[in-house]
């Protein structure tokens, strides 16, 4: 006799059959690939793809798709043969990117990663994870970039090793975009083809706007454009034996900031197969540290970007990233070196730095007086010997430092004892005045002095950090100060009525502040006075 069923009774059932789908399908697989095999594959979860030696994956279109979450130790693929796709990516992810994955893509040496597009892409932001590229191999793109990188900005950490027998080459693109927090480091070859139109850029690494990046050097760089190039920053060690190449443009650039520190060779040159070419060893546009104990050159340029020196160019540079010092030839088209020094002298973002001039035509007594009227701090003739400048520059560098600390020993401010530009002269006392209006006003703070100024807050910081080496904080607590040690040197007023007058409503706070600033307390200053 047949029973039906209860619903409870198929209820379960339903249950535990979605269980053990479920369970099924988080089991991670782990196949192992060693004959020749024409259909993709998708990977997820903990799964461990294997291709040995003999081994290869060659489909049409997207020949492993990583898809989903990979969390745990995450997927691997692990390659000794061939995988390739002949009309689009080997490599790419799918799913969500509001998940947490963990890659690790290891080509041994021997194995190659081909693709018609790129090699590998990861298509989607990770929530969090980490890709690990471990390269002895080859990966290729045909039109593509061999590593497509650059969604992943900031959540997922990216490593990327290319050993002595590993090349990462693109045909008709970047090699490698990174994206954000990337660490490269190069034993072997990482390249990209030549630079045959305006519009092949063809750079060996681009991070493009992704900040973070690392590359350490060992083997070769070498893009049809740049190097390697950013638009906000990298930081880049180049070591003995390493050698990065910008083969129509820089070894290194950056329309950011940059930090080069080389041992072997950095250069930049022009190939002769498009019109333009700068060929620049290292550019950065902003703030560069550059350490260099090997060889960094310019080899060629040609076109609009003929590498010439250009006047108007370095005002508007130096106006933006406010350098240590510049260092100016005198002949020069758009603005010569007497411009860039007016110029640089007359505008407050650069009145305070030092300016040393170059040229042939230092015979001329004539020239050499109207550059220091110019507001030139040292004319140099051509040619000079390379020690005598650097020593220049490190003596003017040094000067201002100088100035800095002369300024903070000082007891009584004196703002014309302390500067070398007028400009300076008269931002310092005009500060100066203001805060001397206001010294018993316990209110007075750093928006009011930048009312007062009448200059953007970030100018009126730096210009004063220049001149200082102060905050506007600080320096305003300074002055207060200073004019209360000369008070205490020169008057009968009590400690008391001097930490009113000079802007403390609490003479506790006063002497703490002085004792900080003097190593001496109230009392002690007045009677070592």
């Amino acid at each position: 006799m047949l029973h039906k069923p209860s619903p409870l009774a198929l209820s379960i059932a339903v249950v535990l059959a979605s269980l053990a789908a479920e369970t099924a399908n988080a089991v991670p697989v782990s196949p192992i690939i060693s004959d020749a095999q024409t259909s993709s594959r998708t990977l997820a979860n903990q799964d461990t793809l294997t291709v040995t030696r003999i081994g290869s994956l060659v489909t049409s279109g997207k020949s492993l798709d990583l898809k989903g979450a990979a969390t745990g130790s995450g997927v691997v693929i692990d390659n000794s043969g061939l995988l390739q796709s002949t009309t689009g990516r080997v490599v790419d992810t799918s799913g969500s990117d509001s998940t947490t994955r963990f890659y690790q893509i290891i080509n041994r040496e021997g194995g190659r990663i081909g693709g018609y597009d790129d090699a590998i892409r990861m298509n989607n932001p990770f929530s969090a994870g980490s890709l690990l590229i471990d390269n002895a191999g080859s990966i290729t793109s045909a039109t593509g970039q061999a590593l497509d990188l650059d969604k992943l900005q900031s959540a997922a950490a990216t490593t990327i090793i290319n050993r002595a027998s590993g090349v990462i080459h693109s045909d008709g693109n970047d090699a490698i975009r990174p994206g954000g927090n990337a660490s490269i480091t190069n034993y072997g070859e990482i390249s990209s083809s030549d630079m045959v139109t305006a519009d092949t850029k063809n750079d060996g690494i681009d991070f493009q706007g992704a900040a973070g990046g690392q590359v350490e050097n060992h083997g070769l760089i070498s893009g049809g454009r740049h190097g390697i190039t950013t638009d906000v920053g990298a930081t880049l060690i180049n070591h003995a034996g390493g050698v990065i190449i910008g083969r129509n443009g820089s070894g290194f650039g950056s329309d950011g900031d940059g930090t080069v520190i080389n041992y072997g060779r950095i250069s930049g040159a022009y190939n002769g197969l498009v019109p333009d070419g700068d060929g620049d060893g290292v550019d950065i546009d902003y703030t560069g540290h550059i350490e260099n104990h090997g060889i960094i050159e310019g080899l060629g340029a040609a076109g609009s970007k003929d590498g010439s020196p250009n006047g108007s160019e370095g005002i508007a540079k130096a106006e933006r990233i406010c350098p240590q010092i510049v260092i100016t030839d005198l002949m020069m088209p758009e603005a010569d070196g007497f411009e860039v020094c007016r110029s640089l002298r007359s505008n407050i973002k650069t009145s305070h730095i030092p300016v040393i001039m170059l040229s042939a035509l230092g015979k001329n007594t004539e020239n050499k007086i109207k550059a220091l009227e110019c507001g030139a701090n040292v004319f140099i003739d051509k040619p000079f010997d390379m020690d005598f400048l650097l020593k220049q520059v490190a003596n003017l560098i040094r000067t201002q430092q100088e100035l800095k600390e002369r300024y903070s020993k000082k007891y009584i401010a004196e703002p014309s004892k302390i500067t070398i530009s007028s400009m300076d002269e008269e931002l310092l006392k005009k500060a100066m005045n203001y805060i001397e209006r206001n010294m018993d006003n316990s209110d007075y703070n750093v928006d009011s002095f930048v009312s007062d100024m009448s200059i953007g807050r970030t100018l009126l910081y730096q210009k004063i950090n220049d001149i200082t080496g102060m905050s506007i904080k600080e320096f305003i607590m300074d002055v207060r100060l200073k004019r209360s040690a000369q008070l205490l040197r020169e008057s009968d007023l009590t400690i008391s009525e001097i930490s009113v007058l000079t802007g403390f409503a609490n003479p506790k706070y006063f002497s703490i502040c002085f004792k900080r600033h003097f190593e001496l307390t109230p009392s002690e200053f007045k009677k070592k006075s």
